[in-house]
């Protein structure tokens, strides 16, 4: 899962073309949320063999790329970093701030998202299940348990062995425009079978929980369907759903 603000993400140019060479400046001259105006200067000789300079602008868009700094009042470039505080760990130069707990499992929230100054979202894993997309039973098969964040500079905090009955570690990732979620499983999760349920129609899913969270919209996507008339009506998930949430100033993905 990854959590990235609404926006536009390319890159468009409008200058003539330009060439490195030595005496080059470049300048930003403006700065927005999602958008930096950058002038080069580049000194060539005119037909009078007499040092000149010519200026081309360009404009860059992307997602995050700049945060509103309180203190200096202006738009900054964001910067993929994450710092140790007391407690944990915060990625404070981006427009939405991330403050990690030191304890995986702390029930406060793992992760805090100060979203633009506006609201807070916290989040903590709580489970790894099975689903039986053919019949509708599910199995627990592990647990969320205790585990200290580590940083891993500059952009990234690993929770190593976060789950009681699969071995997995919990990895956030920093970018300008996203914050992205991994669970990564360190050894392979028990036979579906001991749990009753078909291998070949199972499921694996990591439950994630909310603390008092704003109501977001929700926006479905079907991944895969079960077709066959006869078939479909046997099976209890025949559609295979992708939920995003969108909470306005941002997305879940």
């Amino acid at each position: 899962m990854s959590f990235r603000p609404v926006s536009v993400a390319f890159v468009c140019l409008f200058a003539s073309s330009v060439f490195a060479q030595e005496g080059e400046q470049t300048l930003v001259v403006e700065r927005g949320p999602y958008h930096a105006v950058v002038e080069r200067i580049s000194p060539y000789l005119n037909e009078l063999g007499e040092v000149a300079a010519v200026t081309n602008q360009f404009v860059q868009l992307e997602n995050g790329l700049n945060y509103w700094d309180t203190e200096n009042e202006a738009w900054l470039e964001a910067r993929e970093e994450i710092e140790l505080i007391p407690g944990g760990a915060v990625a404070r130069y981006l427009q939405q701030q991330a403050v990690f707990s030191r304890d995986a499992n702390d029930p406060k929230g793992a992760l805090s998202l100060i979203v633009h100054g506006q609201y807070e979202l916290r989040s903590s894993i709580l489970a790894l299940r099975y689903v039986d997309a053919a019949t509708g039973k599910d199995a627990i098969i592990a647990v969320a348990k205790n585990g200290v964040g580590e940083l891993l500079v500059p952009n990234q905090v690993v929770y190593r062995d976060v789950l009681d009955g699969v071995r997995a570690d919990l990895l956030f990732t920093v970018r300008r425009g996203s914050i992205e979620s991994d669970l990564v499983l360190r050894e392979t999760p028990p036979d579906p079978t001991d749990f009753g349920l078909n291998p070949e129609t199972v499921l694996v899913e990591v439950i994630t929980e909310f603390m008092a969270p704003p109501e977001p919209s929700k926006r479905q996507t079907v991944l895969s369907s079960v077709d066959e008339p006869e078939l479909r009506g046997k099976v209890a998930q025949p559609d295979w759903i992708d939920e995003d949430l969108d909470f306005g100033l941002n997305q879940f993905i």
